[in-house]
């Protein structure tokens, strides 16, 4: 990545030797840098270049449950730079079976996601968790790029103990992290 004038640009290096054969021409290398105008690669840079902050002294068992790839990777980072582990997963299912499986004591949710989605994936988490009679059933932290009330209400009905908003943000991960955190010294 490049930065300059408050703008970051990403290059991406490409072989075209197979497109050059069918064109019956050589080339060794190419290289381009498109243009991209993306919400991620400012919220990257805000992530990467700001201290870390000590959030918690324990350990955490966190979960990231995530179709974007990039949503995803932001997300860690955020973590990883705030020495915080993360476990990641592409789906409903897939989180639904890593609970089963594993400890778990915050998950961040997608709330839309093809397949099983985050509320339903919720919903079927927080039943096994009933069954299983948990002693301490694992955060839920619902994200979504809807504002709607209606929608951060399916959220909460479905068992999500808060919902943050998409892209994330770096104060409003670690807040609620944060406050997992106290809310167990509480317990």
């Amino acid at each position: 990545m490049l930065k300059k004038e408050g703008k970051t640009k990403l290059f991406v290096s490409v072989s075209t030797t197979q497109t050059a054969q069918e064109l019956n021409g050589l080339v060794d290398k190419t290289f381009f840098a498109p243009h991209i105008e993306h919400e991620f690669i400012p919220a990257l840079s805000e992530a990467l270049s700001e201290e870390s902050e000590e959030v918690t002294e324990e350990k955490m068992d966190i979960l990231i449950v995530e179709d974007d790839k990039v949503q995803q990777f932001l997300l860690k980072q955020i973590l990883v730079k705030n020495e915080l582990e993360a476990s990641t997963v592409n789906d409903g299912s897939e989180a639904v079976e890593y609970v089963k499986n594993n400890s778990c004591e915050i998950i961040f949710m997608d709330c839309i996601m093809p397949g099983m989605g985050g509320i339903e994936a919720t919903r079927i988490i927080r039943s096994y968790e009933r069954q299983a009679k948990q002693k301490r059933p694992c955060t839920i932290i619902g994200a979504t790029a809807l504002t709607s009330a209606s929608e951060h209400k399916a959220c909460i009905d479905a068992g999500m103990d808060f919902v943050i908003s998409k892209p994330y943000k770096k104060d409003e991960i670690l807040k609620a992290i944060k406050k997992y955190a106290a809310i167990q010294k509480l317990a």
